[in-house]
């Protein structure tokens, strides 16, 4: 049986129910041959704009259980899978922060207070993202302030 190519709203929601339940878009179009190539799924994307709302609500939906899948795997862990559970804790908060980065994304907070006076050259921005102990350090060249 050939792959759907022809835009059918009734197979977007079918799809898009089934990344909301947590699969991957990769993983449904590969799973059967009622679905489309994921290439038509991405032209559907481009294509169509309903389709590009129906898919960011279930993308959300999607972090949503990966985060109840992460409880569930951290609580079968053990000493001697902890590993592997670790791998695919991290992967599921990976997901989740990037399909709903609003709601699981790290999230970064700069206050301000008291008058800035003169002109600023450079201002640099330290990132610390503590559960992988990474920082990073950007620089803002040319960025000026007048009092």
């Amino acid at each position: 049986m050939a792959r759907p190519t022809k835009y059918s709203p009734e197979l977007v929601n079918q799809i898009c129910t089934l990344i909301a339940d947590g699969l991957t878009l990769t993983y449904i179009c590969n799973s059967d041959n009622k679905y489309p190539d994921i290439s038509t799924f991405w032209d559907w994307l481009n294509k169509y704009p309903e389709v590009s709302q129906t898919y960011a609500r279930a993308r959300e939906a999607q972090a949503e259980v990966l985060a109840d899948q992460i409880i569930e795997e951290a609580d079968k862990a053990t000493q001697e899978n902890a590993n592997a559970v670790r791998i695919k804790v991290d992967a599921r908060k990976w997901v989740a922060e990037r399909a709903s980065p609003k709601r699981w994304g790290n999230k970064q907070s700069v206050e301000h207070s008291g008058e800035i006076q003169g002109n600023i050259s450079k201002i640099e921005m330290i990132v610390i993202d503590p559960p992988n102990g990474d920082t990073s350090t950007k620089n803002c060249e040319g960025v000026s302030s007048s009092s």
